[in-house]
């Protein structure tokens, strides 16, 4: 938790990944759920923790469905801007409570009665040890998430 994973960098697709996200969760889904995947580009790279970098996403994703209750709507996004790759997961759930908001990333926090409060915490730590931000917009709208990370500009991704 505390080191954010960061060992083991490899250079992978952003967009294979999300479609793993959304392949390993599916099985979790009711038909009524729908989960999309927008990318600007389907070539885009990062260079990070591959696992590490799933783990927070799918945590992100896992959220949103249990937030959301009938009728999930969820987007898995990716865009870059500049040097920096932008992974977003917006839902169309109830949105966080303005007193909850300041306090979701604190270790040991948590709404729900069977949480242990570190999945977010997890989220935010992996993202600072690759040297990201992670941020969240909520309304009763939904919730967007967005973890920014560095860009590959390596040319490729490593095959291993």
């Amino acid at each position: 938790f505390a080191a954010g994973a960061r060992p083991s960098e490899q250079s992978f697709n952003v967009y294979e990944l999300l479609c793993e996200i959304r392949s390993g969760i599916g099985p979790q889904l009711d038909a009524a759920t729908d989960l999309r995947i927008e990318v600007d580009d389907d070539q885009l790279t990062i260079r990070a923790n591959r696992d590490a970098i799933k783990g927070a996403v799918s945590n992100l994703v896992n959220n949103a469905i249990q937030a959301c209750g009938q009728d999930v709507r969820i987007v898995l996004g990716a865009i870059r801007r500049e040097n920096h790759v932008r992974l977003t997961v917006c839902d169309n759930g109830p949105g966080i409570a303005a007193d909850v908001l300041p306090h979701i990333f604190e270790p040991f926090f948590t709404t729900r009665p069977q949480g242990t409060g570190l999945g977010l915490a997890v989220v935010r730590a992996v993202v600072t040890a690759h040297d990201g931000a992670v941020s969240v917009n909520s309304s009763t709208d939904g919730t967007y998430f967005a973890i920014t990370l560095p860009a590959d500009d390596s040319g490729g991704t490593d095959n291993d």
